[in-house]
């Protein structure tokens, strides 16, 4: 019995965890479309250590898989929406896997990369992402395809 009560203390603290980030990610996100998604300050840095071990213990504890898959999903519509859905699939898991990595990076115990670093190369991929979606975009107003 006490095994279960880990189990969903962990699913719990998981889940709380991620509503807490995708809610303080939501709000920034109307203002700052990906650049929400990458931490701040050293404060928000903690907060996404927390968040990536929970991530970590996802792959290995089958009970929180489901949760963290969950809190993904709503993390790539977040993003979606904060481009108002028109990021092709393609545009949006790259990136969202872009921003992820630069969590990774910023939040690594050793040689952390300096958040300024991180928001510029998310700055660019955000370009990117808004430039790929604008020129499919006016392909689809015209009416031709995108060959």
């Amino acid at each position: 019995m006490h095994y279960a009560s880990r189990e969903h203390l962990l699913r719990v603290a998981a889940h709380r965890t991620g509503r807490a980030r995708r809610d303080e990610i939501s709000r920034r996100s109307y203002t700052a479309q990906a650049l929400a998604f990458l931490p701040r300050d050293p404060d928000e840095i903690v907060e996404a250590r927390v968040w990536l071990s929970r991530c970590d213990l996802g792959r290995s504890a089958e009970s929180l898989s489901e949760t963290i898959r969950e809190a993904r999903a709503e993390e790539v519509g977040i993003l979606a929406r904060a481009f108002d859905y028109h990021l092709a699939r393609p545009e949006l898991d790259a990136l969202y896997a872009l921003l992820e990595g630069l969590t990774a990076a910023v939040c690594a115990a050793l040689d952390p990369m300096p958040l300024e670093t991180a928001r510029a190369i998310a700055t660019t991929g955000q370009e990117r992402a808004a430039s790929a979606a604008a020129r499919s975009s006016a392909t689809i107003r015209s009416g031709s395809s995108a060959e």
